[in-house]
């Protein structure tokens, strides 16, 4: 059985988080040799990208002060107003928003275990999708708003499934004895790309929406992972691992041109595009890794590496950016 992806440990980690703690030890990987870094734009440089993001962000953090209970909030794309949508005893992780802006999908262990909920995105009407006695996680709305994606061990095993935005007619997307997380949508909601270790290494794939013609996109000995689509669907940004350190990278849709976004010294997680898709939101432990006990922050960078802003203070321990939609 192929390794499962660190994330995952991470989860757990979350599950009984004290701030700072580590993952388990793997051997180190290196970066794949065709990627080269993007030099960042001089600040002098004429741009037509804003000098700040605009629109509104949902994150998990711990700071209300209970590291055993994450709780969901909004800011500005800025860093400001933070509003508090959630409060329970119990892990609230966001995952993302309907197309309209109006609703949050997110997953939670505040019925036992981890499952698909969706609420209004002032957080009031939370309501639950999935009810199994298997851990469901990792939930993406569809670009036209018909159908969510999510991670299901129902089957015994991590697989892709999809069902209607109101949580009917679940129906199973992959099968194999792998591990298959992190879906995320085409906008025009005909393809889906994620993560999966079913060749012996995790890298990014895609597929059709119906579960047919999967193609491997990254193909490298480091561990690919978190891919997220472009508003304009050319490209996909994505996470790899080197010796601990998590970078991110952007690729053309067909897993050509593979660069390395420069965000500076740190690692980077979970990226996520602005709607105007000049920007990616990403969390980090800057500078060092969250193995060196480090918490995280929030942080936004221009796609050509440039104007990296810190959004959330370390002390936190925010994680999972999400952009609204519109």
């Amino acid at each position: 059985m192929p390794k499962r992806y660190p994330i995952i440990a991470l989860i757990v980690l979350l599950l009984t988080l004290v701030a700072g703690c580590g993952g388990p030890e793997r051997t180190p990987t290196p970066l794949p040799p065709t990627a080269t870094p993007i030099p960042p734009t001089p600040t002098s440089a004429p741009t037509s990208v804003p000098l700040s993001p605009s629109g509104v962000i949902a994150f998990s953090t711990y700071r209300d002060g209970n590291h055993g209970n994450a709780e969901i909030y909004t800011m500005n794309a800025d860093g400001t107003s933070p509003q508090r949508l959630t409060n329970n005893d119990a892990l609230d992780l966001v995952a993302g928003w309907s197309p309209d802006g109006g609703q949050i999908v997110f997953m939670s262990n505040r019925d036992g275990n981890l499952e698909v909920y969706v609420m209004n995105a002032d957080g009031s009407d939370p309501r639950r999708l999935t009810d199994t006695e298997a851990d469901e996680f990792w939930p993406a709305w569809s670009p036209d708003g018909r159908y969510i994606a999510f991670t299901s061990l129902r089957d015994g095993t991590e697989e892709l499934y999809v069902m209607n935005a109101d949580g009917s007619d679940p129906r199973r997307l992959t099968d194999n004895d792998a591990y298959d997380y992190f879906p995320t949508w085409s906008p025009d909601s005909q393809q889906i790309a994620f993560a999966s270790n079913r060749d012996g290494n995790w890298e990014i794939y895609a597929m059709d929406a119906d579960g047919n013609n999967v193609r491997r996109l990254t193909d490298n000995v480091a561990e690919d992972s978190e891919p997220a689509w472009s508003p304009d669907g050319t490209r996909i940004a994505f996470m790899s691992e080197d010796d601990f350190q998590y970078q991110l990278y952007l690729m053309n849709a067909d897993g050509s041109d593979i660069t390395q976004l420069a965000i500076g010294d740190g690692d980077g997680w979970s990226p996520k595009w602005s709607p105007d898709g000049q920007w990616i939101a990403f969390y980090s432990s800057r500078p060092g890794s969250y193995h060196d006990g480090k918490p995280f922050a929030i942080y936004v960078v221009k796609v050509d590496g440039s104007g990296l802003q810190q959004l959330t203070e370390l002390k936190t321990q925010s994680w999972r950016p999400v952009w609204r939609p519109r």
